[in-house]
């Protein structure tokens, strides 16, 4: 006759047995969502980077036509690469710095009040129940359900772009 002990190794519950066979799905599960995250960052980068380039292009453009400048003096040039890397730059940091907030729920109550009043103003009674929760706490709780990008690739990029500027700044004097 076993004693207790070796009954309780030997059986497990069908709890334990379920979380035993959950595991290797899972390390599976991240594998497969590691790449893509890798994927997904390295796209987020060269998005990045293309945004910053068409600004860095544009502030070039905008510069070299108002103000005239020739290329001969190195002091212009300077200026110009400098100013047109600090405004690619601060301008990418302030546009990750509104989608930081935008993610965190800043503006939460406004679309909340829009897709409320736009539901209750352009559909029926019928459909405005189903097209936006009742209320803003019913809103956030199914909002925050929902996956979040993470948007420091383009952060590390505009910031790379700010630091360009002040090598260039340095350069000019």
């Amino acid at each position: 006759m076993k004693d207790d002990n070796s009954l309780n190794k030997e059986e497990k519950s069908p709890v334990e047995k379920e979380e035993k066979n959950s595991k290797p799905v899972l390390s599976e599960a991240m594998e497969v969502s590691s790449g893509d995250k890798r994927k997904n960052t390295i796209i987020e980068l060269i998005v990045a980077f293309v945004i910053a380039c068409i600004m860095f292009v544009a502030v070039a453009l905008i510069e070299t036509y108002s103000l005239g400048i020739e290329w001969k003096f190195y002091e212009q040039r300077m200026r110009l690469l400098c100013d047109s890397f600090f405004v690619s730059g601060v301008m990418g940091v302030l546009s990750w710095l509104l989608m930081l907030i935008s993610n965190e729920g800043g503006f939460d109550i406004f679309v909340y009040g829009f897709k409320k009043y736009f539901v209750w103003t352009f559909t029926s009674k019928k459909h405005a129940k189903e097209a936006v929760p009742q209320t803003f706490y019913d809103y956030t709780m199914e909002k925050k359900g929902k996956k979040h990008h993470s948007f420091f690739p383009s952060l590390i990029v505009f910031s790379v772009f700010l630091l360009i500027s002040f090598v260039f700044l340095i350069l000019a004097q």
